[in-house]
Formats: structure tokens, C-alpha cells, sequence
């Protein structure tokens, strides 16, 4: 009796956790924006402040721009359109209701994090201050610089063609215009869908 023996070739595949620095190249941006606002800013439990003169008030828009990854840092450029609505506080006359749309091109750095699991949970971190202008509207020309811009975070997928971040923690951003020096302070929830550019 002859004995045989089989052999076996096994071949396992480990896929790399997914890093910081899979994101490469430019990506296509586009999303949405619901802010509240108010030119007296906001008091510590996110409550507009309502002095004379003040306007508070809510704005809804539509986000599209580029992404440009470097690694784990790149920067981000998109144009806002924003229908905004308020209230104005006016000393001794009560208030009154405004309307406005306005359009703002935006330009800032960032770093992107993932979870130390390498779940694809994605990160950006906007770096120093966000520039801008404001090209349609009550103020086009304008040029502004904001501060304060809040992290996004949300997933990306296991190939890194597609991610999806919206904001994280409720901050409070600062947008002060550069050709009257006026500051306004707003509360903004903003999602991005990012696609590798073609």
C-alpha cells in the first residue's frame, strides 16, 4: 500500500488598516449648509444675543468646490450659496423681518485624522483661519476671514473613492469683513459627498 501525501498551498491576504494618507489627489465636493446667525454673537448655552441694532437670523445652502489631498493635509476651496432670513432689533421701534441671498467663495487648510482602528472613520481638521469673498449679494466684494470653523467627520470608503463628512462639535465661527471690519458670529451644520476628480 502506497501512503500519498496532499499538499496544500494556503494563501492568506491581510489588508492594511487604512490611514491618513491613503487620501490623495483631487476630489469633487458637494453638499449643504444650515446656519444661525447673529451680528452680537451668541451667549454660552449657543442663545443669539439681541442688543439694538443686532441681527439674528437662519441661512440654508448649497456647497460645491474641490478637495485636494496631500497625504494626511490639503485644502479646500468651495463656492456657498446661501437664502438667508432674520430678524433685526432696532431700539425703540421692535424689529423686523429681512431677507437676502448671497453667494461666497471660501478657501482653507486642513489635516485629516482616522481612528486609530483603521475603520475609515475620517477626519478633517480645518487649520488657521478660512479666507474668502463674497460675490453676489447686499456685500459682493467683500473679503472675509472666518475663524472657528468646526471639524468634520464621517466615513470613507475602503478604496478611498468616495467619503461622506458632516460637522461634528457645535462651535461658534467668526466671519469678519475685511472692507468694514464688522464681525458676525454663526452656528453652522455643513456635509460634504467627496468624489475622486476624473
Amino acid at each position: 500500500m502506497k501512503s500519498v501525501v496532499l499538499g496544500v498551498a494556503l494563501s492568506v491576504v491581510i489588508t492594511p488598516l487604512f490611514a491618513a494618507s491613503d487620501l490623495n489627489g483631487k476630489y469633487y465636493l458637494a453638499g449643504s449648509s444650515n446656519c444661525v446667525s447673529s451680528s452680537a454673537g451668541f451667549n454660552a448655552n449657543f442663545v443669539s444675543n439681541q442688543p439694538p441694532g443686532s441681527i439674528s437670523g437662519t441661512g440654508a445652502g448649497a456647497i460645491n468646490g474641490t478637495a485636494v489631498f496631500n497625504s494626511a493635509k490639503g485644502t479646500v476651496q468651495f463656492e456657498e450659496t446661501t437664502m438667508n432670513t432674520g430678524t433685526a432689533f432696532l431700539a425703540g421701534t421692535g424689529q423686523f423681518f429681512v431677507a437676502s441671498g448671497q453667494d461666497s467663495r471660501i478657501t482653507y487648510k486642513f489635516t485629516t485624522e482616522v481612528d486609530a482602528s483603521g475603520n475609515k472613520t475620517l477626519t478633517l481638521k480645518p487649520k488657521g483661519d478660512a479666507t474668502g469673498k463674497i460675490t453676489f449679494g447686499s456685500t459682493a466684494g467683500d473679503t472675509i476671514t472666518r475663524t472657528g470653523m468646526p471639524n468634520l467627520k464621517g466615513l470613507v470608503t475602503a478604496d478611498g473613492s468616495i467619503a461622506i463628512v458632516g460637522t461634528g462639535t457645535i462651535v461658534i465661527e467668526t466671519t469678519k469683513s475685511a472692507n468694514t471690519g464688522n464681525t458676525s458670529s454663526a452656528i453652522c451644520n455643513r456635509s460634504y459627498q467627496l468624489y475622486p476628480a476624473l
